[in-house]
């Protein structure tokens, strides 16, 4: 099964979503089908940009 490619747009929903607060992090996740254990740690493997909100969860 390939991977699933996100795009810019969906990564910036998401991450704004999280710094919210509004939604618990598991539930945001839950709700976008996102596995918790890839946003917060398989997406450093992917973005080499210290400074990319995405690579931080």
């Amino acid at each position: 099964m390939p991977r699933k490619k996100y795009t810019s747009e969906f990564k910036t929903k998401i991450v704004l979503s999280i710094l919210q607060g509004d939604k618990e992090f598991n539930v945001i996740c839950s709700e976008n089908g996102l596995n918790p254990n890839m946003v917060r740690n398989g997406s450093k493997n992917s973005c080499k940009m210290p400074s990319c909100l995405w690579c931080r969860f």
